[in-house]
C-alpha cells in the first residue's frame, strides 16, 4: 500500500493521459471493431449533411454524424473517427482529474478517479466502436467542470454541442444551470433567470441552423427531434418485458408508422398517445417494466440475449461471459465504491455534490421512463468513478497509516 501511495504521488495527469491513449490504441490493434447499426446511421448522417442534404432518420441528432465525417474525411478512411474518438477519450481522462479536484482538492482522489478511467473497458470500448458515447461524455463533463469554475457562457456553448449529440441534453441542462447557480454559488433568484436566460439565448442562437433543417424537411418547427415519443412507446406498450428497445422482440413500431402512413409528425403523436394509455390503462404492467428497466440500468453486466442477430445495442452481447466478468470486476468495483463514499462521506460534500447527484437522478429517471441500454448508463459513470475513487483513497491512507 505504501509502494501505491508512493506511485500516486508520484505519477503527473500526463503520463496517466498517455498511459489512457496508449490502452486505447493498443486496444484497436488487437481487437476488431464491432459493426452497431448506430454506427451506419451516423455515417449516413454525416454523409447526408455534407451533401446538403436532409438527415435520413427523425430520432437522431447530427452532432456525432458530422463528427464522424469530419474526421473520416480529413484522414480518407473509416479510421479517421476512431483516432478522433481516442484522442477525445484520453483527454476525458484529464477532464475527469481536474473536475475530482475542483470538488475535493485531493491530488491523489484526482489521479485515482483519471487512473480508473483510462483503464476502464467500458469507456475504452465506446473509444474504439465509433458511437457517440466517448464524445458526448467529453462534452457533458467539460461543461460541468466550466460550470464550477464559473464560466457560465462557455459552459452552455459546450452543453449545446452536447445537445447536438444527444437530446436529451436539452431538458437536463437548464436544470443543471439551476442547481449551480442555487446551490455552489448561493445566486438569488434574479440571477438564476439571468443565467436561465443566457441559456435560452445562446441554445436559440447555436441550435437555429437545426431548427431551419427540421423547418424545411418537416414543414413545421421540430425543436429537436422525435426520439422522446419513439423510445416512450418502446419501452411503454405490451411487448415489451426486459426494458430494453428492439424492433420485432421489445416493440413493434411499424404498426403505428403504417397507420400514419410514415408520417414523422403524425408518428411521433400516435407513439406518445399509445404509451400514455398504456401506462394509464396497465398501472400495474408500467411499475413491473420500470423495476426491471431500473435494474437493467444498474446491472453489474450487459443484458444478454442468445441467438439475436441484429446486434443494434451496446448491450447485447451474444452470450459471452468474458464480458460479463468483465464489466462485474470493472463497473461493481466501481459501483460498491461509489456506495461507500455516498453512505460515509456524501454528507461532508453534499450541496458541492448536488449537480452530480441530480446528473444522476435525472439520467436514471429519464431511462427507466423510456427504454434502457448499458450505453445510457455511461455518461453517469465517470460521476460514480469519482465517488469511488474517493473511497478508494481513504481506505488507502488507513491502510498506509
Amino acid at each position: 500500500m505504501k509502494l501505491i501511495s508512493f506511485y500516486l504521488k508520484k505519477i503527473k495527469i500526463i503520463e496517466i493521459c498517455l498511459i489512457g491513449f496508449f490502452i486505447r490504441s493498443l486496444t484497436l490493434i488487437l481487437y476488431n471493431k464491432l459493426n452497431f447499426g448506430d454506427s451506419q446511421t451516423h455515417i449516413e448522417i454525416g454523409q447526408k449533411i455534407f451533401n446538403g442534404d436532409f438527415i435520413p432518420t427523425p430520432i437522431h441528432m447530427p452532432g456525432y454524424g458530422v463528427w464522424l465525417h469530419t474526421f473520416n474525411y480529413l484522414i480518407q478512411n473509416e479510421y479517421g473517427v476512431i483516432f478522433a474518438d481516442i484522442i477525445i477519450s484520453s483527454l476525458t481522462i484529464y477532464i475527469i482529474y481536474k473536475l475530482s479536484n475542483e470538488i475535493f482538492n485531493d491530488k491523489i482522489v484526482s489521479k485515482i478517479a483519471s487512473l480508473v478511467f483510462a483503464f476502464y473497458p467500458i469507456s475504452i470500448f465506446f473509444s474504439i466502436n465509433i458511437l457517440s458515447e466517448s464524445l458526448y461524455v467529453f462534452l457533458i463533463f467539460l461543461a460541468i467542470l466550466l460550470l464550477y469554475k464559473k464560466h457560465f457562457i462557455l459552459s452552455i456553448v459546450i452543453l449545446v454541442l452536447g445537445i447536438y449529440v444527444k437530446s436529451i441534453t436539452y431538458y437536463i441542462a437548464p436544470i443543471i444551470i439551476i442547481i449551480f447557480s442555487r446551490y455552489i454559488y448561493k445566486h438569488r433568484f434574479k440571477k438564476i433567470l439571468q443565467n436561465l436566460l443566457k441559456y435560452l439565448i445562446i441554445s436559440s442562437f447555436l441550435l437555429s441552423p437545426w431548427w431551419i433543417h427540421n423547418y424545411k424537411k418537416y414543414n413545421q418547427f421540430v425543436n429537436l427531434n422525435f426520439a422522446f415519443g419513439f423510445h416512450l412507446y418502446a419501452g411503454n406498450n405490451p411487448l415489451n418485458k426486459s426494458g430494453g428497445g428492439i424492433g420485432g422482440r421489445d416493440v413493434d413500431h411499424s404498426i403505428i408508422q403504417d397507420l400514419a402512413k410514415h408520417d414523422p409528425t403524425k408518428t411521433d403523436k400516435l407513439f406518445k398517445k399509445e404509451a400514455y394509455n398504456f401506462i394509464l390503462n396497465n398501472p400495474y404492467d408500467f411499475l413491473k417494466i420500470t423495476l426491471v428497466k431500473f435494474l437493467r440500468f444498474w446491472s453489474f453486466y450487459p443484458y444478454t440475449i442468445k441467438d439475436h442477430k441484429n446486434l443494434d445495442q451496446v448491450d447485447i452481447i451474444k452470450d459471452k461471459n468474458i464480458y460479463k466478468i468483465i464489466s462485474f470486476i470493472s463497473y461493481g468495483s466501481v459501483f460498491f465504491l461509489s456506495l461507500l463514499f455516498i453512505f460515509s462521506y456524501l454528507r461532508k460534500f453534499f450541496y458541492r455534490l448536488l449537480p452530480l447527484l441530480t446528473i444522476i437522478f435525472l439520467y436514471t429517471f429519464a431511462y427507466t421512463l423510456t427504454i434502457v441500454s448499458m450505453r445510457y448508463r455511461f455518461p453517469i459513470e465517470p460521476i460514480l468513478i469519482i465517488f469511488a475513487s474517493y473511497a478508494a483513497k481513504e481506505i488507502l491512507l488507513k491502510k498506509v497509516k
